[in-house]
């Protein structure tokens, strides 16, 4: 059944149905289409700039995490293995690689005691640091001839002591600490970070 309302200038169909014009328009124009989009990109552009500023404090935050995670496996494997793992830190971009950070593990140490191969799987791969992430410091990591610093892991449970500082382009850092006594790798809290 039909629902038809009569006035005194036009008649109302309900929605959807045939009236005496045709079907009754149930889209959006393109007018409405293109306002929707302009409305959106004007609040894109107020928004923007606010989170552009969080996406260096986010590329950071992921080296230094990172960085912690490879530094705890590591601890973890040079005691679970018996063998003596290296973490390599690369602080700059060269002709080995870009900078970045990977494991290594020393296979035969009685043999050849002192030669370290990379750790099989991803970790041995060198993770490349986030693109305007930078390498501020490396207090205590030992200096290789290659030109990367590493820290050790030894299947005692202790490590070379050391503080690796990543800082963004606008400033901002993450601190990871490796204890040389125990070879915990953790972030201290900012009032512990040293100055």
């Amino acid at each position: 059944m039909s629902r038809t309302v009569h006035g005194p200038r036009s008649t109302v169909h309900a929605r959807g149905e045939r009236g005496p014009a045709g079907p009754s328009r149930t889209g959006f124009t393109l007018l409405e289409f293109l306002v929707v989009l302009v409305i959106i990109a004007i609040v894109g552009a107020i928004i923007g700039p606010a989170f552009q500023n969080t996406l260096p404090s986010v590329r950071v935050s992921k080296a230094g995490e990172a960085f912690l995670a490879t530094a705890r496996k590591g601890h973890m494997d040079a005691a679970l293995t018996g063998k003596r793992h290296r973490l390599y830190l690369r602080k700059i971009d060269s002709e080995a690689g870009p900078a970045g950070f990977w494991l290594a593990f020393e296979p035969r140490p009685l043999e050849e005691g002192g030669t370290f191969k990379p750790l099989p799987g991803s970790w041995g791969q060198a993770t490349a640091l986030p693109e305007m992430v930078t390498v501020l410091s490396s207090e205590g990591a030992v200096e290789a001839e290659t030109g990367e610093v590493y820290m050790d892991f030894n299947v005692d449970g202790t490590a070379t002591e050391a503080t690796i500082v990543f800082q963004s382009q606008n400033g901002d850092q993450i601190t990871v600490q490796i204890k040389g006594a125990t070879g915990q790798a953790k972030v201290p809290p900012p009032e512990e970070e040293p100055k």
